[in-house]
C-alpha cells in the first residue's frame, strides 16, 4: 500500500545467444517504488522473449510479451489536507492493475523476386480499478492474422515494389463495472 518513503528497487536482466540458424532472446526487469505519499505505491514487472529459426522453410520467429503493473492512487488533497500531512491519503483503498499478454508467431520466406509473410499475433489485457470504492474490471482479447506479399522488379530502369496483404482482427472487450455495461466487440 505505500507507507510514504520514496524508495526505488529497479531490477533488469537481459540475454541473447545465437548458433546454428537459431536466435534466443530475453528480457525481464522490475522496478518497485512505495511514492512520497501513502497508498501511491507503484510496481511493474515485464518478461519479452523470442526464439528466431532460419532453415530452407525461410525465417520463423516466436515471441512473447508479459507485463504486470499494479498503482495504489492517494488522490487529492485541498490546501488544508496538504499543509496538515502532505504525505496522507484520502482514498486508501483506491488502485488499478494491469496484466497484458502478447503471444506473436511469424514466418517469412524469400521465392525468387517474391517475399511472403505472415503474422500472427494474440493479445490479453486484464484491467481492475477500484476509484471512490466504485469498482472496474474489464478483459479483452485480440487476435490478428496478416498475410503478406511483396514482389521487387526493375521496370524502365527503376526498381519497383508492389506489396499485397491482409489484416484479419478480432477484438473483444468484456466490462464488469458498478457504472458500465460497455461491452464491445470488433471483426475486420
Amino acid at each position: 500500500r505505500g507507507d510514504g518513503v520514496q524508495v526505488q528497487r529497479p531490477v533488469r536482466l537481459g540475454a541473447v545467444q545465437g548458433f546454428d540458424g537459431v536466435a534466443i532472446d530475453a528480457s525481464a526487469a522490475h522496478q518497485r517504488t512505495d511514492n512520497y505519499r501513502k497508498n501511491n505505491a507503484f510496481k511493474q514487472s515485464r518478461f519479452n522473449g523470442g526464439v528466431q529459426f532460419n532453415g530452407g522453410f525461410g525465417r520463423l520467429s516466436l515471441r512473447a510479451d508479459i507485463a504486470r503493473q499494479d498503482q495504489r492512487f492517494a488522490g487529492s488533497l485541498n490546501e488544508a489536507e496538504f499543509l496538515a500531512n502532505p504525505r496522507q491519503t484520502k482514498t486508501p483503498d483506491d488502485f488499478g492493475k494491469m496484466d497484458s499478454d502478447r503471444y506473436t508467431a511469424a514466418w517469412e520466406r524469400k521465392v525468387g523476386a517474391f517475399d511472403l509473410a505472415a503474422e500472427l499475433a494474440h493479445r490479453t489485457k486484464d484491467v481492475e480499478a477500484t476509484y471512490f470504492g466504485s469498482k472496474s474490471v474489464y478483459d479483452s482479447k485480440q487476435t490478428q492474422f496478416s498475410p503478406r506479399v511483396r514482389h521487387l522488379a526493375q521496370f524502365d530502369g527503376l526498381l519497383n515494389e508492389l506489396v499485397a496483404g491482409f489484416d484479419f482482427g478480432r477484438w473483444n472487450r468484456v466490462t464488469h463495472s458498478d457504472y458500465s455495461a460497455a461491452d464491445a466487440t470488433q471483426r475486420s
